[in-house]
C-alpha cells in the first residue's frame, strides 16, 4: 500500500540521511587524523634531524669525559700517594707544638732561676753588710750557699723577729 511505502521512504531517507551524517563524521575523522599523522612524520622527522645534528656533539662530550675520568682517577691515584706527607707534616706540626711547648716551660724555668739566684744573692749581700755593722767578726761567716740561715741573721739584726718577713728553711725550699 502507498502508505506503507510511504514510510518506507521516509525511514530509508532518514536512515540516508543519518548515513550521511556517519559519513562526514567519518571524513572529518579521517581528515583530522592525516593532519595530526603528517604533524607526527613532520615531527619525527625534525628530531631524527635533531638527532644527528647532536651526535657529533655527544660523540666528543663522551670523549671528553673519558679524557675527565682519567684525569680524575690520576689525581685520585696522586692524592691518595701523598697522603703519606698529610700525615707527616701532621706529626711535624704536632711535635713542633711540644717542642714550642717545652721551650716554654725551660724558659720559665731559667727565668725562675735566675730570679731565685738573684734573690740569694741579695740575701748573701745584706747579710755581709749586717755583719760588717754588728762588727761579727768573732762570729764563724755563714756560708755563701746557706741563704736561710743568712736571711735569718738579717731578720733578727733589723728587728724582724714577728715572722712576717722571716723565712725559715721549710717554707723556702
Amino acid at each position: 500500500t502507498l502508505r506503507t511505502l510511504r514510510e518506507h521512504r521516509e525511514e530509508l531517507k532518514e536512515k540516508e540521511d543519518q548515513m550521511m551524517k556517519y559519513l562526514q563524521k567519518f571524513d572529518h575523522f579521517l581528515k583530522d587524523n592525516e593532519v595530526k599523522r603528517r604533524l607526527a612524520v613532520r615531527k619525527a622527522r625534525r628530531e631524527r634531524e635533531m638527532t644527528n645534528q647532536k651526535q657529533p656533539e655527544l660523540h666528543t662530550l663522551q670523549e671528553e669525559m673519558k679524557s675527565l675520568v682519567k684525569v680524575r682517577d690520576e689525581l685520585a691515584r696522586r692524592v691518595k700517594r701523598n697522603d703519606v706527607y698529610h700525615n707527616y707534616l701532621d706529626k711535624v706540626v704536632q711535635a713542633s707544638r711540644q717542642e714550642s711547648r717545652w721551650a716554654h716551660i725551660q724558659n720559665t724555668a731559667a727565668t725562675k732561676t735566675l730570679l731565685l739566684g738573684t734573690v740569694k744573692i741579695a740575701i748573701f749581700y745584706l747579710y755581709q753588710i749586717v755583719r760588717k755593722r754588728a762588727k761579727d767578726a768573732e762570729e764563724t761567716p755563714l756560708a755563701p750557699e746557706d741563704t736561710f740561715k743568712q736571711l735569718d741573721k738579717v731578720q733578727l739584726r733589723n728587728g724582724h723577729q714577728d715572722g712576717n718577713v722571716a723565712c725559715s728553711s721549710s717554707r723556702c725550699n
